[in-house]
């Protein structure tokens, strides 16, 4: 039975709904990568407490954490503020993301070259998992 108001010791805070969206949107990234709070928390190089502040929707972000957390997951920092309406355009791999930011950097010819290898290793492996359905 919920104790009333006036027996409680100190008011509860109450949570930022805004806050809450955030915390659920770095929460649902973090265990998309099966990284832990620890994990995550140094990677950005605050507390782990910090981090369950965040996932709870106790405390933003600041904006340079924001930043980091934007790089770090690969999504917009409007895909952390608002939420993400379509996850399967997102680059789960942090490993392939940072291939692909790098590569963005290099001269139309290069970026030709990747786009042509990768569609052709793509469509190799559609062929091959067509055979192994059919038989």
């Amino acid at each position: 039975m919920p104790r009333p108001e006036s027996l409680v010791p100190f008011p509860m805070p109450k949570r930022d709904p805004d806050a809450t969206v955030i915390g659920e949107n770095i929460r649902r990234l973090r265990i998309e990568r099966h990284w832990t709070q620890g994990e995550l928390a140094s990677q950005l190089n605050v507390s782990k407490s910090q981090i369950g502040n965040y996932d709870g929707g106790w405390s933003y972000p600041s904006v340079p954490v924001l930043k980091k957390l934007s790089e770090v997951f690969g999504v917009s920092i409007d895909s952390l503020v608002y939420g993400d309406e379509f996850p399967a355009d997102r680059i789960v791999d942090k490993d392939l993301f940072d291939c692909f930011r790098q590569a963005d950097q290099l001269d139309y010819r290069s970026k030709f070259i990747i786009r042509e290898l990768i569609e052709g290793q793509v469509a190799k492996a559609k062929f091959d998992e067509q055979k192994k359905s059919v038989g």
